[in-house]
């Protein structure tokens, strides 16, 4: 029985592998930079003025991406796709997004925020491979966070959001990897930091409090974000509460010996953020040898 529920809780992970919230522009820095590299050739020089004053975003994208295709050894070239990305972003168009930052990555490896929108990406198509890819790219991500200073066009402030937000994608992805590996221990501090971040919708609570019931010895805290998870999926994506509550009071009587609490405890996640200071489930009594 334990195995079938913990196979289960992977299943409901890739499925729900991309309703997280989308990464704004502000967070994710997808914004015009205002810094065009030193270029001397004045046809090129001129060629990547004319696209970066198109009007349109989406046209704007494309004659970034056709001024690296003409001038592929151009320093101007990782700028370039850095203004593709914003462009495709602000036209809502999602793969190109992704298309440009696995581009601009290749070119430019220590580009913490291509990292972080392939990362995203990757953990959005939801497969074992395309998890794996998300991870390696996050430990590539964290490395480099200390070197990310500030970011030409940000506040401070907005810096400052975007390096935690950013950060909150590569502990995403290293934990939800973690996950599929059925690893539960390892998956538990990167999504608790993330989730400490940004808060969290349904699905990062559900990938916590997975984490935390299936080690061994199960973390009872895991019920306060199982409750938590089941709240915000009512308002979130209410099919999901009829996958997600099955799970949670399963493992609740199985630990706790009856349902007693349950219901309270469902009601006390839905007027709190975060588990209180020393929350805990008593365990049901051994049986008498």
């Amino acid at each position: 029985m334990k195995h079938l529920l913990s196979v289960a809780a992977i299943a409901l992970l890739a499925t729900w592998a991309g309703q997280g919230p989308a990464m704004s522009a502000e967070s994710t820095t997808l914004q015009p930079t205002n810094e065009q590299k030193v270029v001397k050739d004045p046809k090129e020089f001129k060629a990547y003025m004319d696209a970066l004053r198109t009007k349109d975003p989406a046209a704007r994208g494309v004659a970034m991406e056709e001024f690296v295709a003409h001038f592929p050894h151009s320093t101007a070239a990782p700028e370039a796709l850095a203004q593709a990305m914003a462009a495709y972003q602000a036209a809502g168009d999602g793969a190109k997004v992704a298309e440009v930052a696995s581009r601009l990555v290749t070119i430019d490896p220590k580009n913490v925020q291509a990292l972080a929108i392939l990362t995203f990406a990757k953990m959005n198509e939801g497969t074992a491979a395309s998890i794996a890819q998300a991870k390696e790219l996050a430990e590539r991500g964290l490395k480099l966070l200390p070197g990310w200073k500030s970011e030409p066009g940000a506040s401070k402030a907005q810096f400052a959001t975007m390096r935690r937000e950013t950060s909150a994608v590569f502990y995403d992805a290293i934990g939800l990897a973690a996950l599929y590996a059925k690893d539960y221990a390892a998956a538990r501090e990167p999504l608790r930091r993330s989730l400490e971040i940004k808060n969290g919708t349904f699905v990062e609570n559900y990938r916590l409090a997975v984490a935390e019931l299936e080690m061994r010895p199960i973390d009872p805290q895991g019920f306060w974000y199982i409750a938590k998870s089941i709240d915000l999926a009512r308002s979130q994506n209410p099919d999901a509460v009829g996958k997600i509550e099955p799970y949670g009071s399963d493992k609740y009587r199985t630990y706790h010996g009856s349902m007693d609490g349950w219901d309270a405890l469902l009601l006390r996640a839905a007027k709190e953020k975060v588990p209180p200071k020393k929350f805990t489930v008593s365990a049901a009594a051994a049986p008498a040898k």
